[in-house]
């Protein structure tokens, strides 16, 4: 059996409100019936298909109470009354529904086109599943083994269940029975054996099944190399900018991503490894003790996860698999501890090779946040012993590994700890954080990423951009050639001191904005949370010309960030002044599901833009 997931069609990441469940079209893209059908065009026999009905109903808050029909806006950042049983914001019972129905103030209507019930009272609005609409949903599976309720112990125990019993009743009538031939089923199907019918102790050269198949299907390619990447599928690299050695493209991914909730848990499988010269796991951290790698993603204290992540090698076979140490939360102190001893360096470098040996990675990177910096609990030995630390894991570059660095360009932390020069002699490149330049700590509302500088900026906030922190980084011994530029994929929110005063620069309040529903952050959104309430009309849109970066407000709301426009430009930038290449910050932050239009949109534009100077460098060498 099949059991089919048929709720959770519409929750609050779609800013509207809408049954969880809908059974028709209406003015939704996801229905039941289409995507039962859809499943039997793919190939599923309806006598194994489960329609899953949910039992309990999806909670929004409205944001005008006045509009309470299907597709009302909702608010963010504001839960909804929970249940009293249940006690969730997100869902409510069926019996908790049924009750707040008895009790009075609760209006409920049919939307007919979805055949599912609402509820509303003042700004509470749920949708949800009741005798009715159960109904309609077992019509729907007239030519289906059965239904499966989830979760029969959201509804009332008191008597038989209700729905169960719709559900029963409904199916009671008799149905002829459809008898398939055996001759008729083997003319349905391509499937003439099992794939492996060798003896069960027998070894099986890969090659051999991939060749038997290909002659089964009559390809015309040879049953070789061609042949197998025909079936195994890995991407087609022939004419690729990563293969023929274009500007490093480095793809961060957080551990913690896969953890969010769906649709926006990012998994390794989600990585498009095709798109990126080198994917960075962020992070992992240094144990003082024994003088090696920590795990500081709780879902990686398994070595398998590790090894589950470089393993994308073998799908995307040109990218590079590298893991982050440090990072903000991580702290300066574990550095400082092992750069300011020889002995201590050399174990870790030992101890670092073996780790990254094991799981299969390709370098690493040292963001180490930030050396001789008094507020990271750092000491004025940091600046040369880092150097050191380094030199060290040259080691590692001599067997073939990779070794950069990520480094600020904010100059209070550049000046102290980053003897620039030397450091660029021991790595491959450095990782430049082009982000986080502007916060909360401004007092003014303003994007975090500005590649120039604007007209209102004076004394050293008009040296406070990417443009000019590129260019001092040069001037203090970076070549342009180990300057990979590290772009964001989130934005940074504020909440306006006046909400009709929402230009780059107008005051803000000393106060956490609302958070969005995946990240749950008060201080930043994710690409993929901010376009959805541009392409909702929830946000409006504005582009800062000067600092080359968009911002949008709704209400006092105010976010300062990224988009396929901005990010190209900096690109440009970058293929112009003759830069490296491009490190993103992070791509699990990307509209990678393609919500606001076509997947890893942001990751997609840097990957055209370099390739296409790529190309176009080659023509000239030739």
């Amino acid at each position: 059996m099949i059991m089919v997931l048929c709720n959770d069609f519409v929750v609050i990441r779609d800013c509207v409100t809408g049954a969880s469940a809908l059974t028709r079209r209406g003015e939704h893209k996801l229905f039941q019936a289409e995507g039962m059908k859809r499943l039997v065009r793919m190939g599923a026999p309806k006598q194994k298909l489960m329609l899953g009905i949910a039992f309990y109903g999806r909670s929004y808050v409205l944001r005008n109470t006045t509009k309470n029909g299907v597709k009302a806006r909702i608010k963010f950042g504001t839960n909804p009354d929970p249940g009293p049983y249940v006690r969730s914001y997100a869902i409510k019972a069926y019996y908790e529904v049924c009750a707040a129905l008895k009790s009075g103030g609760w209006t409920r209507v049919f939307d007919e086109e979805a055949k599912c019930p609402y509820a509303y009272k003042g700004d509470q609005w749920v949708g949800y599943e009741d005798e009715d609409s159960v109904a309609h949903k077992a019509d729907t599976c007239d030519s289906l083994s059965g239904e499966a309720e989830d979760n029969n112990t959201n509804y009332g125990k008191t008597g038989e269940l209700p729905q169960c019993q719709r559900v029963r009743f409904q199916r009671e009538a008799p149905r002829a029975r459809i008898v398939v031939e055996q001759q008729q089923l083997s003319r349905s199907s391509d499937l003439r054996r099992p794939l492996f019918h060798t003896a069960p102790r027998n070894k099986i050269d890969a090659r051999f099944v991939i060749s038997r198949r290909c002659q089964k299907r009559r390809s015309t390619l040879d049953a070789g190399p061609t042949c197998q990447k025909q079936f195994a599928r890995p991407r087609k690299v022939k004419d690729d900018f990563i293969k023929n050695g274009g500007s490093p493209v480095v793809c961060y991914y957080t551990g913690v991503a896969a953890d969010r909730y769906s649709p926006m848990n990012y998994r390794i499988r989600d990585i498009p490894g095709d798109l990126c010269t080198h994917v960075t796991l962020n992070y992992a951290g240094i144990d003082k003790e024994k003088l090696g790698v920590k795990d500081l993603i709780p879902a990686y204290t398994n070595n398998s996860h590790y090894k589950d992540f470089t393993g994308i090698k073998s799908k995307f076979l040109f990218v590079k698999t590298m893991i982050s140490l440090g990072g903000w939360e991580h702290g300066s102190e574990p550095f400082s501890y092992v750069a300011a001893d020889r002995e201590r360096r050399c174990t870790f470098t030992r101890n670092l090779y073996k780790f990254l040996k094991e799981n299969n990675f390709d370098g690493v990177d040292i963001d180490w946040r930030f050396p001789a910096s008094p507020d990271r609990s750092g000491v004025p030995e940091d600046r040369e012993n880092y150097v050191l630390f380094l030199k060290s894991l040259c080691k590692l570059r001599k067997k073939g590994m990779l070794v950069t660095a990520t480094i600020p360009i904010t100059p209070y932390y550049l000046d102290k700890g980053y003897d620039v020069k030397e450091l660029a002699k021991y790595l491959d490149w450095f990782n430049v954080i082009g982000f986080d330049l502007r916060g909360r700590w401004s007092g003014i509302a303003d994007v975090h990423s500005p590649l120039f500088a604007r007209s209102f900026e004076t004394g050293d906030t008009r040296n406070l951009n990417v443009a000019q922190g590129l260019k001092r980084l040069v001037e203090l011994g970076a070549p342009k050639k180990k300057l990979v530029l590290g772009i964001p994929f989130f934005g940074r929110s504020y909440v306006l001191a006046d909400k009709d005063n929402h230009s780059v620069g107008a005051p803000i309040k000393d106060a956490p904005a609302a958070p969005g529903p995946f990240i749950g952050s008060n201080e930043i959104m994710a690409y993929y949370e901010i376009c959805t309430n541009i392409e909702d009309g929830t946000g409006t849109r504005e582009f800062d010309n000067e600092s080359k970066c968009p911002y949008m407000y709704y209400e006092d709301q105010w976010v300062g960030y990224e988009d396929e426009e901005s990010v190209g430009i900096k690109v440009d930038y970058v293929i112009k002044e003759g830069y490296a290449g491009v490190m993103v910050f992070n791509n699990d932050m990307d509209d990678f599901n393609g919500v606001c239009g076509t997947t890893h949109p942001l990751l997609k534009k840097i990957y055209q833009k370099l390739s296409e100077s790529t190309e176009t460098r080659r023509r000239r060498s030739l």
